[in-house]
């Protein structure tokens, strides 16, 4: 692979490491992932010319099995709780993925504790997508 025609002269492979890459990582997530997604993404001069009319929002919750500890997720966004299943079973354990998108493009998307039902789900993207486009 030619580095230096994907990042520019000067840049080696031996630049790259694991550890470069995990502060990397550190400071993309510090820096909300789906900002930077957002200024690249609708900034794009095709992204520009488009009228956010019709959002689409969707939810899904994700069954998992095992055993969870939850000292081991204090500092997750999320909880993997039994709750309100699109599976009408209370009794699993589950998270929620959201996802809204125009004409494909995702404009935002998130990971949800499972206690919450699909409409806080909905509630919490269109709020988001909302906020994100500019739109009222």
């Amino acid at each position: 692979m030619d580095v230096e025609a994907l990042f520019g002269n000067g840049i080696e492979a031996g630049h790259f490491n694991d550890d470069r890459l995990a502060r990397a990582l550190d400071k993309f997530a510090d820096a909300d992932p789906w900002r930077i997604y957002h200024e690249i993404a609708l900034g794009s001069p095709d992204a520009r010319s488009l009228v956010l009319d019709v959002i689409r929002l969707d939810t899904t919750s994700f069954s998992v099995q095992g055993s969870y500890d939850p000292a081991d997720f204090e500092d997750a966004p999320f909880r993997i709780t039994r709750g309100y299943s699109k599976d009408l079973r209370p009794d699993l354990k589950q998270f929620l993925f959201g996802l809204g998108s125009y004409g494909g493009l995702p404009l935002f998307a998130d990971v949800m504790s499972g206690k919450r039902g699909t409409g806080h789900g909905q509630s919490a993207s269109r709020n988001c997508c909302r906020q994100r486009s500019g739109t009222p």
